[in-house]
């Protein structure tokens, strides 16, 4: 039977979450897809690293060479057989109903683009401070479907077409961001974005100091490179480095309660989240001195 949805998943991210984040994603797939009642494929898609085992039905690989995070989520879609492609990257574990819940939205025909609710795991400190800080949401509640004005890449899905129509954008020298480029390039398209609380997976924290340090030097650079004017200036900046460091503290003060931070935990989570944000306005500096170390980082 031809499948009408294509599950893409990128293998870009499980070299820097680990194996067994990537099984773990992986077993969570196959249990939606067990659960789910249309005809779909799963396309895992890979760069020049050693191929992933696909073991599960419907399931098939794709050598992108020298395919980084966005190329292989535009190639994948390329080569697509459904009619509506969902993401879910290696490292990102849905829960279950993600798949039904994502899909169900396209029961219109009206409907594009679905983005779902992507949050972060809260087992130890570490993780519970990010999620209060980054830029991944809580986790939420059920909440009617809605208009958003951006989703994440890791939990969103599309109507073939659209998407070739408006694939990710690939900027050279950077490596994430292209989400954002994208949900403009929509809104100025006039195609609206849907957002689906029901659609949830759990991402990972940054793992360990090393992918700490790459990622926010990484998130500033790319950061930097989409942004005009006085923005892309050193004073561009230091305006960022000084609303994010605010809203570091005031996001963990308010919301500690929600992943159960106890307050003795604060001024710990909040020095992780100023520290982060020095290391994000590190890499915009370096990007504005063209440093070439900063420039090749890939996250």
């Amino acid at each position: 039977m031809t499948p009408d949805v294509t599950v893409v998943v990128e293998w870009d991210n499980s070299a820097l979450a680990g194996s067994e984040r990537a099984k773990r994603a992986l077993a969570g797939l196959a249990e939606e897809a067990a659960a789910s009642s249309r005809p779909l494929e799963i396309l895992l898609c890979h760069g020049d690293d050693a191929a992933p085992q696909c073991l599960l039905a419907g399931c098939r690989t794709l050598h992108v060479p020298g395919g980084r995070y966005y190329e292989l989520k535009n190639r994948g879609a390329e080569t697509a057989a459904g009619e509506l492609i969902a993401f879910l990257d290696s490292d990102a574990i849905p829960e279950p109903g993600w798949l039904n819940a994502l899909l169900a939205p396209f029961s219109d025909p009206a409907v594009q683009v679905v983005a779902g609710h992507t949050h972060l795991e809260t087992s130890t400190l570490w993780s519970k401070a990010f999620a209060l800080w980054w830029f991944f949401p809580l986790r939420t509640g059920p909440e009617p479907l809605k208009a958003a004005g951006h989703f994440f890449a890791n939990n969103v899905a599309f109507r073939r077409q659209t998407l070739l129509a408006h694939p990710f954008p690939v900027r050279e020298g950077t490596s994430r961001g292209a989400c954002v480029e994208l949900a403009a390039d929509l809104a100025r398209a006039g195609i609206a974005i849907w957002k689906t609380n029901e659609a949830r997976v759990t991402h990972p924290a940054p793992r360990g100091w090393r992918h700490f340090v790459l990622r926010a030097l990484a998130q500033g650079r790319d950061r930097l490179a989409r942004e005009s004017g006085w923005r892309a200036t050193a004073l561009g900046s230091l305006e960022r480095l000084v609303r994010f460091t605010g809203a570091t503290l005031v996001r963990t003060v308010r919301g500690r309660g929600q992943v159960a931070l106890p307050l003795t935990h604060v001024p710990a989570a909040v020095a992780l989240g100023w520290l982060y944000y020095a290391m994000h306005f590190a890499g915009e500096l370096a990007t504005l001195a063209r440093l070439p170390a900063v420039r090749r980082v890939r996250v």
